[in-house]
């Protein structure tokens, strides 16, 4: 429909514009900071400055890991011989290197150094000069694109400070953590079915998808670790929790690129408070995060909605269509906020209208099949186990 071709128009050229910039950005980084490193990197090549990782390094003032941990994984394709980085291990004997994996080492907390000979991978713990090494156990990353790999547990080191100190996800994933990689892959292949744009968005963009289970943080994506979605999975996970938190978190990510000119968007500071603005003084977000809300309350119901023809008429359907009613509900209240012309350039006040457009059409698809669900209990985030329990419904696992 006409409303999409708009959507896809403004998204595509600006993603592709801000993508560039942000390579540009972490590769002049590179060149100044480790120009050693940076000789033996395709310098041409954006995709290995998209690297979530160098994101996370460069905007932490206090890398705790060596910025050649987050390299050594990308100069490994165009490398002939033999590598050695500095490394660090964590708190549990992880060294994690983007684009290889997880080695397991005995030392918790050790700068060392690790090496790639004609035999494979050896650590070495403390002082290069003590002669102590060993072959360490390597947990590959599961690929589910030729530039998307899933992690899962422990995030790695570079990305630990996103986490509160007492989050519980070393626990790692749900009891039925086999099936959750297929259900992820499961939506992904709904998604290049049934909304190529979307999937294609988020195959150009996103880089990481890390999954856990914990109390907090939320499902959460940031321009801080650029190119990653960190997934709270919970005990109920399925295909339909995984549609719309793919479409939520890479959702971000893509925004984040779409916008990365925020003056183009938006005549007001970004980050002025909403509650300034609506004088609802519990409101802790800023107008350019409730502007990225829109953006994926977009986004998950127009995913949800073309994969709905997928779905049984059982309980997976039933699931959709309750995210739908949480997300109108959501969509609604910061439609209103936001409703103030004055905060946008003229393109900005153009994807505000078509984000209300969205909201209309969603309005008139599903108000007759979401009336009367009760969500009165449901908290920030959609909960499907709290669904079931004020409507009457029991609470399996989703079918597909």
């Amino acid at each position: 429909m006409l409303l999409d071709q708009q959507l896809e128009a403004i998204v595509e050229s600006n993603l592709i514009n801000g993508q560039a910039v942000l390579a540009h950005h972490i590769r002049t980084l590179v060149y100044k900071k480790a120009p050693q490193w940076f000789d033996r990197l395709d310098y041409e090549d954006d995709q290995i400055f998209l690297e979530p990782a160098l994101f996370a390094w460069f905007t932490d003032p206090a890398a705790d890991t060596p910025l050649s941990q987050q390299l050594l994984g990308l100069v490994m394709r165009h490398s002939v011989g033999r590598l050695a980085a500095d490394v660090k291990s964590d708190a549990c004997g992880i060294i994690s290197v983007p684009r290889i994996g997880r080695f397991c080492v005995e030392e918790t907390n050790a700068a060392g150094t690790l090496k790639f000979d004609d035999r494979g991978w050896v650590w070495h713990p403390g002082d290069k000069s003590s002669g102590i090494c060993c072959r360490p156990r390597l947990e590959s990353f599961q690929i589910v694109a030729p530039q998307m790999i899933i992690g899962q547990g422990q995030p790695p080191s570079v990305a630990r400070r996103f986490f509160s100190a007492r989050t519980d996800v070393d626990a790692g994933l749900p009891a039925n953590a086999t099936a959750q990689y297929q259900y992820l892959q499961t939506a992904l292949q709904m998604m290049a079915r049934q909304d190529v744009d979307l999937h294609e968005w988020i195959a150009f963009s996103t880089r990481y998808i890390h999954l856990y289970h914990g109390y907090l943080p939320n499902s959460f994506a940031s321009l801080s670790v650029h190119g990653a979605a960190f997934l709270n999975v919970p005990e109920d996970a399925c295909v339909v929790f995984y549609l719309d938190d793919l479409a939520h978190q890479c959702g971000h990510i893509i925004f984040n690129a779409v916008t990365l000119q925020k003056d183009a968007y938006l005549m007001c500071d970004p980050n002025t408070p909403l509650k300034s603005i609506t004088n609802d003084i519990n409101e802790p977000r800023s107008v350019y995060s409730t502007y990225h809300g829109l953006f994926t309350y977009t986004l998950i119901i127009r995913c949800l909605s073309r994969c709905m023809p997928l779905f049984s008429a059982g309980n997976d359907r039933l699931h959709a269509l309750a995210r739908i009613a949480f997300y109108i509900q959501k969509f609604q209240q910061d439609l209103h906020a936001l409703n103030f012309d004055d905060l946008y350039t003229p393109l900005g006040k153009k994807v505000y209208q078509i984000f209300r457009a969205y909201y209309g059409w969603c309005c008139d698809e599903y108000s007759d099949h979401v009336m009367g669900f009760d969500l009165s209990n449901q908290l920030y985030v959609f909960s499907w186990q709290r669904f079931s329990a004020v409507n009457g419904l029991k609470h399996p696992v989703g079918e597909i």
